[in-house]
């Protein structure tokens, strides 16, 4: 590979990490690119990138410190056009970084992946780094909802970022489901709406279950007003899209496409959950 800008001993780390990712992610080596701009509307030229073979953008920074500050605007530029990069500093382990702690904080915050290549060519993983296009999703304030939920939001927002939106979108689709089952049940029990003959409330596919709320909305207003028909109607709209989430894209476009999508229904079904718990208390 050859390098107009990199330093001549950082090259040996360069060239390590290359056959790191052939033997780790099978990229071949001649799928490389050494110190080119890897976005036509990003004007930053990574030392190496690639195209992975789940459609992502490999970048990888090799420096000797673990974060520099010139990334952050490659960071976000990443993040604003949804980019799906994942993002590697490459450091020698022998080199001296001053401010190692501050610098590997930032790198972490920002979804960074962190290698360093000893003098044999040897890399050891620090840190995997996060597609930046997923790290764009909006922060859940756990506080506004109850504490039963917490646990599953967080772990969904956790899972978001580290690659896997559509589970996480399942995992809040799961807790809808089951907090809408838990307030027909309720209702029924009240009075506000009588059960069809044959209808279990736990069982019964969630859609015709809400379908049959919001039919029943007259009773259930009045023993509930807070709740509105609306709600009941946002929640149908999210079962149509519940069971669409996992399916695979076949290039970085679709993969765009498909991720941006994500995240908007993704912020949807958590401020959904948020007023839905609140309206029925």
């Amino acid at each position: 590979m050859e390098y107009k800008f990199l330093a001549e001993s950082l090259r040996p780390s360069a060239n390590a990490v290359q056959r790191y990712f052939q033997q780790r992610w099978a990229i071949p080596l001649s799928a490389f690119k050494a110190e080119e701009k890897m976005d036509k509307n990003v004007n930053y030229a990574p030392t190496l990138s690639a195209r992975t073979t789940d459609h992502h953008i490999l970048c990888v920074d090799v420096g000797d410190v673990i974060y520099r500050p010139s990334l952050d605007e490659f960071v976000l530029d990443c993040k604003n056009k949804d980019l799906p990069v994942k993002l590697f500093i490459a450091k020698p382990a022998s080199a001296n970084d001053p401010y190692y702690n501050v610098n590997h904080s930032k790198a972490l915050s920002r979804g960074v992946g962190i290698l360093l290549v000893d003098d044999d060519g040897d890399i050891q993983l620090i840190q995997q780094p996060l597609s930046l296009s997923l790290t764009n999703v909006r922060p859940i304030v756990l506080m506004d909802y109850p504490t039963g939920y917490r646990p599953s939001l967080s772990t969904a927002y956790d899972q978001f970022r580290q690659g896997y939106p559509s589970d996480a979108c399942l995992k809040i689709a799961s807790e809808l489901e089951d907090h809408s089952r838990k307030i027909a049940a309720k209702l029924a029990k009240k009075g506000a709406w009588v059960t069809p003959a044959g209808v279990d409330i736990s069982k019964c596919p969630w859609k015709n279950l809400m379908e049959l709320l919001i039919k029943n909305y007259p009773g259930i207003r009045s023993e509930y007003p807070r709740l509105t028909s609306d709600m009941l109607s946002r929640i149908v709209g999210i079962i149509h899209h519940r069971n669409q989430t996992g399916h695979k894209v076949k290039n970085t476009g679709q993969l765009i496409r498909r991720d941006r999508e994500l995240r908007t229904r993704f912020e949807n079904m958590c401020d959904i959950l948020r007023e839905f718990t609140a309206m029925a208390k």
